[in-house]
């Protein structure tokens, strides 16, 4: 089955997102660790090699309806599980419930000279989303403090200490208010260490389009 009749309806289902065939393109960083800069994190690629496609989507960019989406036309029938009931994620793409036939459907390329190879040859596509949108659900994901009967991420407290200390702060804080939030931002960039920042908060031009 050819690429454009799996996945060019994605156009419309995501809104703002970039697709090229034969251009350097996307790349997303796996940034767990805090503080490494660009250039120190590991970089690779999930590549489809069913559909010579390379998907990305930076955090908070609409990455589960993009993988959604993908599982839908890959598999042939919608996502049919739970995170809370079934214990199965639709992020964790090497697990078996995203194998076809035994076979998984994305193989991870961390060698750069085949990178730079599927670049070259693969489509490839980034989603992006509206900055202002995607900052704030980053903070209601990741930094707002508990609103009624929602707890936030149960890592909330480290993601507020890692904000904090790049911005050259100690707390005791576990949650910040938005203000205070779009202004540890805001010191962050204007010192020129964004490039620092967790995935969730990175600006997406140092995400998906930074190696390519």
């Amino acid at each position: 089955m050819r690429f454009s009749s799996l996945f060019l309806p994605l156009v419309w289902v995501t809104g703002a997102l970039s697709l090229k065939s034969g251009k350097l393109l996307a790349s997303r960083p796996k940034g767990e660790i805090q503080g490494e800069p660009l250039d120190k994190r590991m970089y690779f690629l999930d590549y489809m090699p069913q559909f010579n496609f390379i998907p990305c989507a930076c955090a908070k960019c609409g990455t589960t309806a993009m993988l959604n989406f993908i599982y839908s036309r890959a598999m042939g029938h919608d996502w049919p599980y739970s995170v809370s009931a079934d214990h199965k994620d639709i992020h964790n793409i090497f697990a078996e419930w995203w194998k076809h036939v035994e076979e998984p459907q994305f193989e991870l390329v961390w060698d750069k000279d085949r990178q730079e190879e599927l670049m070259n040859s693969a489509f490839s596509l980034a989603v992006i989303r509206d900055p202002m949108e995607r900052l704030i659900s980053a903070f209601k994901s990741k930094i707002q403090c508990a609103v009624g009967p929602h707890r936030g991420d149960p890592g909330r407290e480290a993601f507020v200490k890692q904000l904090r200390e790049l911005q050259g702060l100690e707390t005791d804080e576990t949650c910040l208010e938005l203000t205070d939030f779009l202004e540890a931002l805001a010191n962050i960039h204007a010192n020129g260490d964004a490039q620092y920042l967790n995935d969730h908060f990175l600006p997406q031009n140092l995400a998906c389009f930074y190696t390519y």
